[in-house]
């Protein structure tokens, strides 16, 4: 069971699991609880979630005073699609001990996926307080500026990350999209290029730094390193290059949005609900940035055709109870919020993948 993670932007996702960055846990202590561990973190290790979740249930009922084992029992509920109980396990961990640095990050992590990017950014600041060259929060916290418009120390931090590990390509990557929203042509043009040289088959590096160079006026160059971007999605199924289509003109979206432009990024998800009419998320998304801009009735008429279309996408109950709320109705508002609990925490949730927030 990994101590520490990175999470990075996935395609049709917020940041999901990546390894990187050292740190170890504390070695599972002898006696119940200890055995508990042992027996959890093997059934963890061979894929059986639900039984890990059972034993670390059974190792903090044994010590409910253990940071440990909340710790264990919270990550183990997060790959079950167990957002809040997950969360509520990981707080209980940091409560405990206020310094448990992987529980901090697995709690931003669950912050990252219920969308709150502030409480996220607090968290990995936390984390670098204690350890100003941790890889894993720098790198998310770079991912999170560079999404939310702080572009200039997105620049900063990632410039860092590259520093520590020459060897990440995302951190160059995502140094790249942060340079150009920066207006720094020269630093971004440099940054993708060390992405494709770390990985020659990335589509985003290559997809942007066609961007870029097609703004430089190097028409030729960036119609090759497009055409580089199009083999790389010609090569995959047709579900899947919808699914690049998706992602990408989503990233167009979430920076659009990053800028200020709600106008942009409704434009963008409007146009990504054009090729995927059924995509719940996209109707979501369409719903999140509608309601930033106050048009509350298209919000909600989107999310319950995000629920129409997907009865068991939690996220969409999530913020439909938050709808609800505003608007006054406290029966529908209880309603979807207990259909988003009992789909996090039910074989609805397991049987969910790839959700975004």
């Amino acid at each position: 069971l990994p101590a520490l993670l990175t999470m990075y932007c996935s395609k049709g996702d917020v940041p999901a699991d990546r390894a990187a960055g050292g740190g170890t846990t504390e070695t599972p202590r002898t006696g119940p609880a200890g055995r508990e561990i042992q027996e959890g973190v093997r059934e963890y290790q061979s894929g059986n979630y639900p039984e890990a979740v059972i034993w670390f249930r059974r190792a903090v009922e044994s010590r409910p005073e253990d940071p440990q084992s909340h710790y264990y029992l919270g990550y183990a509920l997060l790959q079950e699609d167990q957002n809040r109980a997950a969360l509520e396990a990981l707080e209980r961990a940091v409560s405990l001990h206020g310094d448990f640095l992987p529980a901090r990050l697995a709690r931003a992590r669950v912050f990252i996926r219920l969308g709150d990017y502030s409480l996220a950014e607090k968290e990995f600041r936390h984390v670098l307080g204690r350890e100003p060259e941790n890889i894993v929060a720098l790198f998310n916290l770079g991912f999170i500026l560079s999404r939310t418009g702080g572009y200039p120390e997105a620049v900063e931090v990632l410039e860092k990350v590259t520093r520590l590990r020459p060897d990440h390509p995302d951190a160059s990557y995502y140094l790249g999209l942060a340079a150009m929203k920066s207006g720094d042509p020269a630093r971004a043009r440099a940054a993708f290029e060390q992405a494709i040289r770390l990985d020659p088959d990335h589509p985003g590096a290559r997809f942007n730094f066609g961007q870029l160079l097609m703004r430089l006026g190097e028409k030729q160059a960036a119609e090759e390193q497009l055409q580089i971007f199009k083999k790389l999605s010609d090569e995959v199924t047709a579900a899947e290059h919808l699914q690049e289509q998706i992602h990408y003109r989503s990233v167009e979206a979430y920076q659009l949005q990053g800028d200020g432009d709600l106008n942009g990024a409704i434009r963008i998800t409007r146009e990504i609900l054009e090729i995927a009419p059924e995509n719940a998320p996209a109707w979501k998304d369409l719903a999140i940035l509608q309601l930033a801009n106050g048009l509350q009735e298209e919000g909600l008429i989107a999310l319950l055709r995000a629920t129409e279309i997907d009865p068991n996408y939690g996220p969409a109950y999530f913020h439909l109870s938050r709808v609800y709320r505003e608007m006054g109705d406290s029966r529908k508002a209880a309603e979807a919020a207990d259909r988003f609990q009992m789909l996090e925490s039910g074989e609805g949730a397991r049987r969910q993948e790839g959700r975004r927030w």
